[in-house]
C-alpha cells in the first residue's frame, strides 16, 4: 500500500482503522474505529487551521480517551436527527459526568464560532462515512 496522504511533517499517513487486503469496498471503513479515527484527526485538523494546540494523533491517545471519541460516534449514530445543540449537551453531559473540566462546556449558542464549526465538521464527518 502506498501512502496516498502526507501529514505536516511530510510523512506518509496510513489510517489504522480499515481492513487490509480487502479492497476498497465501503463497508471496510464503515466499522466503528474507521470512522472514529477519521473524526478524530479531522477533529485535530481544524484545531490546526484554528490556531489551537492539537490533541495528539489517533493511534497515540490512551485507550481511555479513544473510548471517548467512540462513544461519541455511538451516540451520534444512534440519534442522527438531534440538533447540534443537543449534540453538544450530550458531549457536555458526557464530560460533566466524568468530572472532566472543559472551557467548551457552555451552551451550543454561547460557544465561539470556531467551536461550533467543530461540533458541525465532526457531525457530517461521522454521517459522510456511513452514506
Amino acid at each position: 500500500m502506498t501512502d496516498q496522504w502526507i501529514n505536516d511533517k511530510g510523512e506518509g499517513v496510513k489510517f489504522g482503522g480499515g481492513v487490509e487486503g480487502l479492497g476498497d469496498d465501503a463497508m471496510n471503513y464503515r466499522n466503528l474505529d474507521a470512522i472514529s479515527e477519521l473524526g478524530w484527526q479531522c477533529h485535530i485538523a481544524w484545531e490546526r487551521i484554528i490556531g489551537e494546540q492539537p490533541k495528539q494523533d489517533w493511534m497515540d491517545l490512551p485507550y481511555k480517551q479513544k473510548e471517548s471519541v467512540r462513544d461519541g460516534v455511538r451516540w451520534l449514530i444512534e440519534h442522527p436527527t438531534s440538533s447540534l445543540a443537543v449534540q453538544h449537551d450530550a458531549w457536555r453531559a458526557r464530560k460533566a459526568g466524568k468530572g472532566i473540566d472543559h472551557d467548551n462546556l457552555l451552551p451550543f449558542d454561547e460557544l465561539p464560532f470556531s467551536q461550533q464549526m467543530k461540533a458541525r465538521l465532526w457531525r457530517h464527518i461521522i454521517f459522510a462515512v456511513l452514506g
